[in-house]
């Protein structure tokens, strides 16, 4: 009985670690949306693929109080530079014929 148990108890742990993880997520899957988004302009889909920690926690990440004062979105920044270095990565790529 113990043993049947233990099978049933295992089964169910497996059963239930598949349901909760998707293919949606995994590395591969980002790091395609991530430069197809890049390469296509979509500066919102490439943001939305990163992992940027503690933006979304109040006082977690220091801002200089002049941009405090001056009511400048973090995130915005972010996108701005983003949005520059991914520009210059496209005419790099078409310069050099595109991606292998």
């Amino acid at each position: 009985m113990k043993l049947l148990v233990k099978f049933l108890s295992v089964f169910l742990l497996a059963l239930v670690l598949t349901a909760c993880f998707s293919d949606d997520n995994t590395p591969e899957v980002v790091a395609e949306k991530f430069i197809k988004d890049a390469y296509s302009g979509d500066i919102e889909g490439t943001f939305d693929a990163l992992y940027v920690p503690y933006f979304h926690i109040p006082g977690a990440v220091y801002i200089p109080n002049e941009l405090k004062t001056k009511g400048v979105d973090v995130n915005d920044l972010i996108k701005s530079k983003l949005k520059i270095a991914i520009d210059k990565a496209v005419a790099t790529t078409k310069e050099n014929g595109g991606i292998d």
